[in-house]
């Protein structure tokens, strides 16, 4: 039995030794001796709900072999003053990763507080990965703004830097944001100097969070970037940090993901105006393996619904070093697809590749001839690609080997064959008929 809970607490077998536990809205107190098998083995636990704080300082301090540390929609009550001058901290040297994390609405004092008490209570020295989370939603901003006025009276918003600095030698792997996130103004300089301490290989980030710069552009051997978040507009300072971050980066980047959200009341027609990605400022990004560009727009009233927006222009500058790329927007220009699929044979990993666009665009019979020059390739999709010449295209397959075509609507999909001679299949969605053609 690996979740405690206070329906259960009675059958817990504590003769037993674990390795990981959960205890879920749990108050009942929890002994040394109760715990005293698993000492040393328990490695994981994880405090979900109504939680004691009681039982998580006793666990603590009985168990420093704990490798990972998650609290998740916690409530914390019987809490008690921690005077980090007068009490000895609580050692725990093998924990490598700590989640502090709300996910039904927004973060509390709950979590805030526990991660003053684990900043001022405890000693790390493995520590690498940190996740502070709240849920990632659309919210009234006039909600929000109650939110974190209300969590600046009872809260110290400079706890999570306080954090990241005391434990910047050994972090690597960071991912803050979420509704009622704090970080520190940005117009501060308190911590400016000390925060180039926390040099990172993964962030994941709100980019709605003030202050947030202050860690991403202080970054300069950062491995995977992703960027989060619900914004009024993406065009001003959001994109500036992300070309910022890339020009001290990109010798190291290997994985870019940016999903944020545009809060955005205009027109379907207008929505290609949102804003604009000129692929060129990943050009100098040579150890790039993963591009993901997937920033879409929802209504102020009605946001149950993502929607595509804005260009990505000139595709084809994307540097050939890529293994994935997925890219959606409203638009893509032809020329720039025509001239990525005349460059494909210079991708020599491309794994998979992903355009997705409501707007239709052409694809050329260049890109059937050059997709099987790309031996890696193992998945390739295009939503809203159209063939200029279907005819042309079937005879050119005839030639090339073993394909399956599919005529149908507004896909055009490339599967890689499993069989003792690799090919691919192609389809092609129709509205009015489906049609599949196998070529030997």
């Amino acid at each position: 039995m690996n979740v405690i809970t206070k329906e259960n607490f009675q059958k817990v077998r504590w003769s037993d030794s674990y390795e990981y536990l959960t205890i879920k809205g749990c108050l009942r107190q929890i002994t040394s001796e109760n715990i005293s098998r698993s000492r040393k083995t328990l490695s994981a636990i994880k405090f979900v709900q109504l939680t004691s704080f009681l039982n998580i300082k006793l666990i603590l301090e009985n168990c420093s072999n704990l490798v990972r540390l998650s609290f998740s929609n916690v409530a914390i009550v019987q809490k008690s003053n921690f005077n980090s001058k007068t009490q000895p901290l609580i050692p725990l040297p093998h924990l490598e990763e700590l989640e502090v994390q709300e996910w039904l609405y927004t973060l509390t004092k709950y979590e805030y507080w526990i991660l003053d008490f684990l900043n001022r209570g405890c000693s790390f020295g493995k520590l690498e990965k940190f996740v502070f989370q709240g849920r990632e939603n659309f919210m009234d901003e006039k909600k929000v703004g109650r939110f974190q006025k209300h969590l600046r009276g009872i809260i110290d918003p400079t706890v999570v830097t306080k954090f990241l600095i005391k434990n910047s030698s050994t972090l690597k792997k960071v991912s803050i944001g979420g509704i009622g996130f704090q970080l520190v103004d940005s117009t501060s300089t308190r911590f400016g100097n000390q925060m180039a301490r926390v040099q990172l290989n993964s962030f994941r980030f709100d980019l709605q969070t003030p202050g947030v710069d202050l860690v991403l552009l202080s970054q300069r051997r950062l491995q995977t970037l992703s960027c989060t978040g619900f914004l009024q507009s993406f065009e001003l300072r959001a994109k500036q940090w992300i070309i910022q971050s890339l020009d001290c980066n990109y010798i190291t980047l290997t994985f870019l993901g940016i999903f944020p959200c545009i809060i955005s009341d205009v027109a379907p027609d207008k929505r290609t105006s949102l804003y604009t990605i000129d692929c060129d400022i990943f050009r100098r990004c040579k150890k790039l393996e993963s591009l993901f560009l997937n920033i879409s727009t929802v209504h102020r009233k009605n946001h149950t619904e993502r929607f595509s927006c804005g260009r990505i222009v000139n595709i084809h500058l994307l540097p050939v070093c890529l293994v994935e790329i997925e890219l959606y927007a409203m638009k893509f220009q032809e020329q720039d697809v025509d001239d990525l699929c005349k460059r494909l044979p210079m991708f020599r990993r491309l794994r998979e590749l992903v355009l997705n666009s409501p707007t239709s665009y052409t694809l050329s019979t260049v890109l059937v001839s050059n997709l099987p020059l790309v031996d890696s390739l193992h998945h390739a999709k295009f939503f809203g690609g159209q063939f200029d010449d279907p005819d042309t295209m079937q005879r050119i397959i005839k030639k090339r080997g073993v394909y399956t075509l599919t005529i149908g609507e507004n896909t055009i999909e490339v599967l890689k064959n499993d069989s003792a001679h690799p090919s691919m299949s192609v389809s092609y969605k129709s509205s009015v008929s489906d049609k599949k053609i196998v070529i030997k």
